[in-house]
C-alpha cells in the first residue's frame, strides 16, 4: 500500500479530476454506455457465470468511475448486491438523474 500524506493525496485528487474532465468532454454518457456494453461483453459474460454459482453475490468495484459495469452486471443478474467506489466527485456530478 502506499502511504502518500495530504499534499500528496490532493495532488492526486486534482490530477484524477482533471482526467474525468477530459473523459467527460471527449464523449456524452450515453457514449460511454455503449461502449461498454459492446467492448466488454465477454467479461460480463464471465463475471455473470460465476456470480450465479456464489450463494451470496456481492462486487466491490473501486475506481468505478459512473459504475456503469457494476450497473450493468446488476442489470442482468439482479440478485447481485453492488458496491462502487471512486475518488472523483465528477463522473457523478455531471450525470445525475
Amino acid at each position: 500500500m502506499i502511504d502518500y500524506d495530504e499534499r500528496h493525496q490532493n495532488k492526486l485528487l486534482k490530477d484524477y479530476e482533471s482526467v474525468w474532465e477530459g473523459v467527460l468532454v471527449r464523449s456524452s454518457f450515453e457514449e460511454r454506455i455503449n461502449h461498454h456494453i459492446f467492448n466488454r461483453k465477454i467479461y460480463y459474460d464471465v463475471i455473470i457465470k460465476y456470480l450465479k454459482l456464489s450463494k451470496k453475490p456481492i462486487i466491490l468495484e473501486l475506481g468505478c468511475g459512473t459504475s456503469i459495469d457494476i450497473n450493468i452486471i446488476v442489470h442482468v443478474n439482479q440478485g447481485v448486491l453492488c458496491f462502487g467506489s471512486d475518488i472523483s466527485k465528477k463522473q457523478f456530478s455531471k450525470h445525475k438523474n
